[in-house]
């Protein structure tokens, strides 16, 4: 019975540690506009496929990063790929599902849908320095 109780108890950690998952830095995007999408999985991740992303352009990627975790002795490792992509025109898009072997089984990630519009992004403000009257002007900024 207390082998029975010990399986119960891990599986929701198991099933949560297989996990593979995609997001996007925006679901509404300008033509054009460049967004990040990303596949993270906690644990060991390898043999990852990204999906068909043949209506963006890819201006980077893939992108690996890996985040480690030590927390009372306890260790967890997220490792994630990231690709920053663009739409070749407007639609409603969806970018279908990534695959890997996490912790040593076959995962799949969502999918995500894009809606693009028509037009072109707006300019994003120039961030004013906060300090620059402290410290007197920027030299980098004198062109």
């Amino acid at each position: 019975m207390t082998f029975l109780a010990a399986i119960l108890l891990a599986l929701p950690y198991y099933a949560f540690s297989q996990k593979l998952t995609a997001q996007v830095s925006k679901n509404k995007v300008y033509t054009g506009e460049v967004f990040q999408i990303s596949f993270s999985a906690n644990g060991n991740m390898g043999d990852f496929k990204k999906p068909a992303m043949n209506d963006f352009d890819i201006y980077s990627g893939p992108n690996q990063s890996t985040s480690v975790q030590i927390a009372n002795g306890s260790m967890s490792q997220t490792i994630s790929y990231s690709y920053m992509i663009a739409a070749k025109k407007e639609g409603k898009y969806t970018i279908g599902a990534a695959s890997a072997t996490v912790n040593g089984t076959k995962a799949e990630s969502n999918s995500i849908t894009i809606e693009v519009i028509k037009g072109s992004a707006p300019q994003q403000q120039q961030q004013n320095d906060p300090f620059a009257g402290l410290y007197g002007s920027d030299p980098r900024s004198q062109q």
